[in-house]
Order: C-alpha cells, then structure tokens, then sequence
C-alpha cells in the first residue's frame, strides 16, 4: 500500500486548473435551493400582474374619458333641444312681419345660457379621442359663428327663413351627430 499522494506535487496544477468553478447545486444549503426555486414562479407572477395592472389602468382611464364624454353629452342634448327652439322662434319671428322679437330674444338667451354650460363643460375635458375630437371641433366652430346668425335673424331684413333655418340645421346636425361619435369610441362595448 502506499501512503504518499498518487498525483506528483509538480502534476497537481494539471489536476486542478485554478479557475474558480460555480458551487454545484448539491452543495448550496436547503434554504438556497428553496429560494432558487421559488424565484422563477414568483417573477412571473409579478410580470403577468404588472401586465393586468396595465391593463386595468388603461381601462379604468377610458371609462374615465367616457363618463366625462357622457357628461358633456348632457349638455349637448340640452343645447340641442334649446337650439331647435331657438330656430323655431327665430322661423316664428322671420315668417310673422309684424311680430314682436320679444320671444325670439328669450330663447337667444336660453340658449346662450347653455352654450355656456357647455363651453365649461368643454374646457375641464382634456384630450379627447379621435372619434369626437373631429365633432367636437366643428361644434365649437359653429357656435362660435351663432352670434352672427342671431344678428342677421334680429335685422330681419337681412336673412330669409329658408336661410336661417339652414343656419342653425348645421349647427344641429353637428349636435346631434355628437352622440354617434361617442358610439364609435374605441373600447366602447368593453365600457359598457
């Protein structure tokens, strides 16, 4: 039997590179290998809920975007119905020579009052999807050129009943097309 070493001191390097190799797993402790286990699960648990926190997070905003779209959709059918009656008087008021301007002027203001309430309604909303936004632009456009309408109306001379009616049906049509617009927001049955 021998006692000695089998490898020669000068034969050890060969044996042995001095690199440091990784532990081998048999040798971690039972905790180690408990936590190396457990971290892929949990880091895909956490990249699926960081996921649907997303998307939870983009549906929450849209039906934020959508309540606020609703609420100015109040206005607008209020203006709507007050704008038609204001057509109505100014059609009443263009037709009769002698009638007074008297509920003509009443309605100009019910319906001033309105397209107030909507301007406000219209400034505290932000970005607004593509949908609406297009609408909602010919809107404000349109309501800002009602003042010459309603003057040339009191003038009476200046404006046929054909040509005020077509005045405040475009204005109309815009109005009531506004709905329309918020049936084709994107996500909108999701919304639902």
């Amino acid at each position: 039997m021998s006692t000695g070493p089998t490898t020669l001191p000068g034969n050890r390097a060969k044996a042995r590179p001095d690199r440091r190799r990784m532990p081998r797993l048999r040798d971690v402790r039972i905790r180690s290998k408990l936590a190396l286990i457990l971290v892929v699960p949990v880091a895909a648990v956490v990249a699926l809920a960081a996921v649907r926190l997303v998307s939870v997070g983009e549906g929450a905003y849209e039906a934020t975007q959508a309540r606020e779209l609703t609420r100015l959709g109040v206005d607008v059918s209020a203006l709507t119905q007050d704008l038609h009656l204001e057509r109505m008087a100014a059609a009443a008021y263009l037709a009769g020579p002698q009638r007074q301007a008297d509920t003509y002027n009443l309605r100009v203001r019910q319906t001033q009052q309105r397209v107030e309430a909507y301007r406000e309604e219209r400034k505290r909303i932000g970005d607004v999807p593509a949908a609406v936004r297009d609408r909602l632009v010919a809107i404000d456009a349109h309501l800002d050129t009602l003042d010459s309408t309603r003057q040339e109306v009191a003038d009476r001379r200046q404006m046929a009943v054909a040509e005020a009616m077509l005045r405040y049906g475009v204005i109309l049509d815009d109005l009531v097309a506004y709905g329309d617009g918020l049936a084709q927001l994107p996500g909108g049955e999701r919304i639902s």
